[in-house]
């Protein structure tokens, strides 16, 4: 597709780098782990940074102690440990 090296295939990729890739290729930067894939990307654009609406989401409790033990015995009766 437009602004990727057609039959690129670097050697190293990782689908784990998909998400900060296609960001790159949008022109943004959001200081993902895995960084983009950038050998395969024709002329990026210049990266805008870019964060988290709540960069420290997953230190918040969404679900109640209650809701969560709920989750986790309907996973467990579908044979997930």
């Amino acid at each position: 597709g437009t602004g990727i090296v057609r039959g690129s295939a670097p050697e190293g990729a990782t689908f784990g780098q998909m998400a900060s890739t296609l960001l790159s290729l949008h022109g943004l930067d959001a200081d993902l782990e895995l960084s983009p894939i950038r050998a395969i990307l024709e002329e990026a654009p210049v990266p805008v940074a870019v964060e988290a609406a709540a960069p420290d989401a997953s230190a918040v409790d969404v679900f109640t102690p209650e809701q969560e033990a709920e989750i986790v015995a309907q996973l467990q009766a579908l044979g997930y440990e």
